[in-house]
């Protein structure tokens, strides 16, 4: 691979971060291609999870437990 075509990489993964709300405009030489990709999955996959949860059975039960809480 070419270094421009590393940096394209690299600055592609940057600009997938900030549209998932990471500023990571401040790189160093240790956020590597590969680090980028992985922290823009694991967000990713956070989001996902806390999609599922929110809109499943067990996110009403928190709903629910939540506002008993405050019921109080």
């Amino acid at each position: 691979m070419t270094i421009k075509g590393a940096r394209s990489k690299k600055e592609k993964h940057i600009t997938e971060l900030h549209s998932l709300g990471v500023d990571a405009s401040r790189t160093t030489e240790l956020n590597d291609e590969h680090e980028l990709a992985e922290l823009a999955d694991n967000i990713k996959q956070s989001m996902i999870h806390d999609y599922k949860v929110a809109y499943s059975h067990k996110g009403d039960e928190l709903e629910k437990e939540a506002k008993s809480t405050l019921d109080h």
